[in-house]
C-alpha cells in the first residue's frame, strides 16, 4: 500500500529551543501542539528526550476535552520522583503526567518495561495510580496481538483521544545502537506490528524520543524510528480508508 494514497502529509517544522530555558522550549512545544490538535491534524513527533512528550500529552488533553488513552512503549516507567527537583528531567515525565487534572491514570498502559534501571518503587507507583503494565516478557509470552487487545481494552475504552510514545529503549539494544543500551527489547518487527495495530484502531497523535545522533553513527536508530512511523501511519491509512 502507498499511505499517501489515504493521507495527506506536510512538514509543521520544528520547535524552537531555548537553551537557556526548558520551561519556555515546553511551553512553546505546547503551543504549537495545540495549534496542531486543533487544525485536526494528527503529529508525528520526532526527538529528543521523552520529556518532550509531556507538553504534548498535556495540549492534547485540553484540547480533546476528556481522558486521553495513552500507549507508553519503553523499557522503563519514567515516573521516577523529580531527581534533584527537576520537573523537566526525561525520566520523569509520567509523574508530571500525575499532577495534571485532565490526566487519568487508569487509562495509561505502560508496555515493554524491564530491566534493573527500574525500582520497585516506581513499580509500586503504576500500580498505585491503577495504570496497566505489560513487560516485555509478558508481551513476548502472549504474543502481539493478544498485547494490542489488553492495551486496546484500557487506552482506546471510553476515552476521547488515544496518544502513543514510543522510547527508542523499547527496543532491544541490538536493534537500537543510538539509544539507551537496554537490552531484553522488542525486535523491530515486533514494535512495527504493535504500531500498525495502533494506527489501525485511530490515534490522535504519536511520538519517537531518545534517539541520540552522536552514537547513531551510521543513523540506524534514526532509520527505525521512521519506519516505525511509517507502520502505524499505514495503520492509519486502513483505519481511514475503510479497508
Amino acid at each position: 500500500m502507498d499511505i499517501f494514497d489515504t493521507l495527506s502529509i506536510g512538514d509543521f517544522g520544528d520547535v524552537e529551543v531555548n537553551r537557556e530555558s526548558a520551561g519556555e522550549t515546553y511551553a512553546r512545544i505546547e503551543t504549537k501542539a495545540k495549534n496542531i490538535f486543533r487544525s485536526g491534524a494528527v503529529p508525528v513527533t520526532f526527538g529528543g528526550d521523552h520529556g518532550v512528550t509531556f507538553p504534548m500529552i498535556k495540549a492534547l488533553s485540553e484540547i480533546s476535552g476528556g481522558p486521553v488513552g495513552i500507549v507508553h512503549l519503553d523499557a522503563h516507567f519514567d515516573n521516577l520522583p523529580f531527581p534533584e527537583g527537576d520537573i523537566f528531567a526525561r525520566c520523569s515525565f509520567v509523574q508530571r503526567l500525575y499532577g495534571l487534572e485532565s490526566f487519568a491514570p487508569g487509562k495509561l498502559v505502560h508496555v515493554g518495561i524491564r530491566g534493573p534501571r527500574n525500582t520497585r518503587i516506581q513499580y509500586e507507583m503504576a500500580r498505585n495510580q491503577g495504570s496497566m503494565i505489560l513487560t516485555s516478557h509478558e508481551v513476548r509470552q502472549i504474543g502481539i496481538e493478544a498485547a494490542f487487545q489488553r492495551v486496546r481494552e484500557v487506552a482506546w475504552k471510553h476515552t476521547r483521544a488515544v496518544y502513543v510514545t514510543v522510547c527508542s529503549d523499547v527496543i532491544d539494544a541490538a536493534y537500537n545502537p543510538g539509544g539507551p543500551p537496554d537490552s531484553l527489547g522488542f525486535t523491530p518487527w515486533e514494535l512495527s506490528d504493535f504500531l500498525y495495530r495502533c494506527g489501525k484502531a485511530g490515534v490522535a497523535g504519536f511520538d519517537f524520543m531518545e534517539v541520540y545522533p552522536s552514537r547513531d553513527p551510521n543513523g540506524v536508530s534514526s532509520h527505525i524510528s521512521v519506519w516505525m512511523a511509517l507502520y502505524l501511519l499505514a495503520g492509519m491509512a486502513v483505519n481511514r480508508s475503510g479497508r
